[in-house]
């Protein structure tokens, strides 16, 4: 399961990272003909992101009720979930989460 909240943790700091790339590489007035493709393509990772980090919830929920794990493993667990929620909770603010341009 750690796998899988590791893919959420790289999927996230490749759309930070390719969208400061793309922000500050692509030319000011394309913008005003539209996004640029690679701009778009960036968007789906946060939606990806999303349904993965809805699968790590229910399986975290899975596990503080079954209590398959230590309350140690379980309790990183939980930050780490926490963690993904609240980066999706700031794209939605952002107004970075789906495609609303």
């Amino acid at each position: 399961m750690e796998l899988i909240i590791g893919l959420i943790s790289v999927l996230n700091l490749c759309f930070l990272m390719g969208m400061g790339i793309a922000i500050s590489t692509i030319d000011f007035w394309e913008f005003f003909f539209g996004m640029p493709p690679v701009m778009i393509a960036l968007l789906y990772l946060p939606i990806v992101t999303t349904g993965l980090s809805t699968i790590v919830s229910i399986i975290g929920l899975l596990a503080w009720r079954d209590k398959n794990w230590s309350w140690i493993r379980r309790g990183y667990y939980c930050l780490s979930m926490l963690a993904a929620w609240l980066f999706i909770w700031l794209l939605n603010s952002w107004n970075l989460l789906g495609f609303k341009f």
